[in-house]
Parts: C-alpha cells; sequence; structure tokens
C-alpha cells in the first residue's frame, strides 16, 4: 500500500497525540454536569474556568472575554446575527473572498434589511485599507474580514484594519480560524470579537473559541442556559474544552519554529513544482501565511488533478472543504479576478508542523510526474 501524505490541513489536522491524552485522561474522569453545585459538577466547572484563565493568558484577554462554542462557523454567526437584530437595516463591511460561514451570513442578512459592501481584493488577495476606509458609511455597523484567506493563504492586515475601525468607532470581527497554529499574533485593540476553531490546530473538531471584547454586546445565538456568560446555552463540551486549551497553549513551545519549518516546507514544495513544470502560477500576489499555497496549473482540470493525485496518496484540496463536492470554480479566486480557465485547474496545498521534508520531496515527485501525465493526455484529445 502506498504511503499517504496529507496536505489538507487547512481543511482540517490531524490530533496532536498529546491533545488526545489528555482528552482520554479527562474522559476518564469526567462524571456530570459542569453546572450541577455537586462535587461532580463543580470539578468540572473547575476545569473550564482553569481553560479559560489559561487562555486568556495565552491571548492575553479577560477570561470574560472568551466564550466556548462549537467551532469558528458557530462563532461568526453568533457574533453577526447578535449584533444586527438590534440594527436590522445597518450596513455591513466585508469582502467577497470570506469563508461561507462570513459570506452567506451577511448575505442572508441582505434578504431581511441589511445592506452589505463586498470588496474585491484583486489579484493581491486581500482587501487594501484605501478600499476599506473608501467604502466606510455613516450607517456602517461592523466590518468582518478573514485574517488569513483560507485557499490562498493570503494575509490581510487585521492590524492597520482595526486602527481604522478603532478611530471610526465601528466593530471589527475578525475570522482567525486560518492564522491560529501558524504565526505569532496578537490580538489588535481594534478588534471587537475574533473566532478560532480547534480542528484547524490539532484539537478537537466541534470545540471553537470566539473572544468578544467586553465593551462589545451582542445578543446570544442559542439560548436556555446560562452558560458562557449567558451568549452559548447548553451544557459545555469539556473533554473539547481541555482538548483546545492544550493545542493552543502548546503553542507558546512550538511557535516560532515550526513557523520556519512549515514556511521552509512550503517553499521547497512551490519551488520544487515551478522549476520542474511549466505554466504554474502562484494565486495571491500579498504575503502569505506559512503553510498555505493555492497553484494554477494550466491546462488542466484541477478536479482531475485532485482525484489522480489521492490515487497516487497525496490529499489536497480543490478550495474550501465547505465547498467539497461542488464542482465549480472557487468562488474566492474568481472574485480575485482569476479568469475561470486558471481557477478551474487551481489546487491547494496545505502543510502542518506534522509534515516532513521527505513528504515534501515525494509530493513534488508525484504532482511532476501526474501534471505531465494528464497535460500529455489533454493534448491528445
Amino acid at each position: 500500500m502506498k504511503p499517504r501524505i496529507y496536505l489538507d490541513n487547512n481543511a482540517s489536522t490531524p490530533l496532536d497525540p498529546r491533545v488526545i491524552q489528555v482528552i482520554i485522561n479527562d474522559l476518564n474522569q469526567e462524571i456530570g454536569n459542569p453546572s450541577s453545585v455537586h462535587f461532580f459538577g463543580q470539578r468540572l466547572r473547575n476545569r473550564i474556568t482553569q481553560s479559560r484563565h489559561s487562555l486568556a493568558t495565552f491571548f492575553k484577554v479577560k477570561p470574560s472575554e472568551l466564550v466556548f462554542t462549537s467551532g469558528g462557523t458557530e462563532g461568526i454567526n453568533m457574533v453577526i446575527r447578535g449584533l444586527f437584530p438590534q440594527n436590522p437595516s445597518c450596513h455591513i463591511l466585508t469582502s467577497s473572498i470570506e469563508h461561507a460561514c462570513v459570506y452567506r451570513t451577511v448575505k442572508l442578512l441582505e434578504a431581511n434589511g441589511c445592506s452589505a459592501t463586498y470588496l474585491n481584493p484583486g489579484l493581491w488577495g486581500a482587501v487594501t485599507l484605501d478600499a476599506v476606509r473608501s467604502a466606510l458609511r455613516k450607517d456602517t455597523r461592523l466590518i468582518v474580514l478573514m485574517a488569513v484567506n483560507n485557499e490562498t493563504g493570503v494575509k490581510t492586515d487585521i492590524q492597520s484594519i482595526a486602527q481604522i475601525a478603532q478611530e471610526a468607532n465601528i466593530p471589527f470581527l475578525v475570522d482567525g480560524v486560518a492564522l491560529l497554529g501558524k504565526e505569532e499574533f496578537t490580538i489588535p485593540e481594534g478588534v471587537s470579537a475574533m473566532c478560532f476553531s480547534g480542528h484547524k490546530l490539532h484539537a478537537p473538531k466541534g470545540i471553537g473559541l470566539t473572544f468578544i471584547r467586553s465593551n462589545f454586546k451582542v445578543l446570544p445565538l442559542l439560548t436556555g442556559g446560562n452558560q458562557e456568560y449567558g451568549l452559548r446555552a447548553g451544557a459545555e463540551n469539556v473533554s473539547g474544552i481541555i482538548g483546545l486549551t492544550e493545542a493552543i497553549c502548546m503553542l507558546k513551545d512550538e511557535l516560532p519554529q515550526s513557523t520556519f519549518r512549515m514556511e521552509f516546507l512550503k517553499n521547497k514544495l512551490e519551488q520544487g513544482i515551478m522549476q520542474n513544470l511549466k505554466n504554474v502560477i502562484v494565486n495571491g500576489e500579498g504575503p502569505r501565511v506559512v503553510n498555505t499555497t493555492n497553484l494554477s496549473f494550466g491546462g488542466i482540470e484541477g478536479e482531475t488533478l485532485l482525484m489522480n493525485l489521492d490515487l497516487e496518496g497525496i490529499a489536497v484540496s480543490h478550495g474550501s472543504a465547505c465547498s467539497s463536492g461542488a464542482l465549480e470554480p472557487s468562488r474566492i479566486l474568481l472574485n480575485m479576478g482569476i479568469p475561470i480557465e486558471s481557477a478551474r485547474s487551481s489546487i491547494r496545498f496545505s502543510l502542518s508542523r506534522f509534515n516532513t521534508e521527505q513528504e515534501i520531496e515525494r509530493c513534488i515527485e508525484i504532482v511532476v510526474k501526474v501534471v505531465t501525465r494528464l497535460r500529455k493526455i489533454t493534448r491528445m484529445l
């Protein structure tokens, strides 16, 4: 059986063995509900409190500003929907290349009376500061942008946009899912809320974290009990919270060494492919996060390339996992102004700190072989 190489870490990452062990230890001890007043319930409550304080120290925020969720999608929905019932006819400023959880949520709010501006990033791959400034309106009540594009890896200048938002006194929501675990960062003062997802950084699926600054008020998405300061009703996922906390807090030791290594491997992958194949283009001209490259292979259908690479043991993607199964070219790439033929021929490679140099060398060899074969077949047709 061929050894398989996983290079689709922007879709989901493998669990870190240390996280697995922490979760197993917790599951072996967990009894009760964290909201119960007896010994067992309060023991779980203390674990959640300890986790929240550890994460608050990591992010340099208040414990009361952290809300545990099921993931990035829920966090984004909680903030956007939690703000706009109070302002049903106000303006949202976002971009045309946001993740579906932002894009579709804003579209739904538009259908219910909100107005929205979708900034186009161009081939650069991220919105500019001038575009943000120019698009602000008197009725703008939220700016929502991603820190890192999950398909191209292009970074947004969140620090500078946060300053613009702060000066204009406009709430700023940041999708931080594709950033956390890749590079060191601090949450800028002008950011009102920021969302993260555990399974993107070697923690379990079904657990996430949302930072909501204490002076930024939103209504709860889920109502019921008083868990999570009344913002997220329902019994907490204690083992998921503990696993997420372990995965985030270990970044203090993992970064920046893992950052340097992922960037080295990403550059090696890009250079190895482009030195051996013609007509290969990197999608996104702006600075990119260290683990992601999105390449267009001229003359080949991306879906065909994806399937052939999978047969050779290489797991990559044609775009966001939330859009997998769709044969349409990536909305993100098209909205950047990339021609439809190039968008159709694009593949995303996303690495993690567990990938090895040997895997990258093997991937280069297989990609070159498969692309060369497919191009020969295409010319014969």
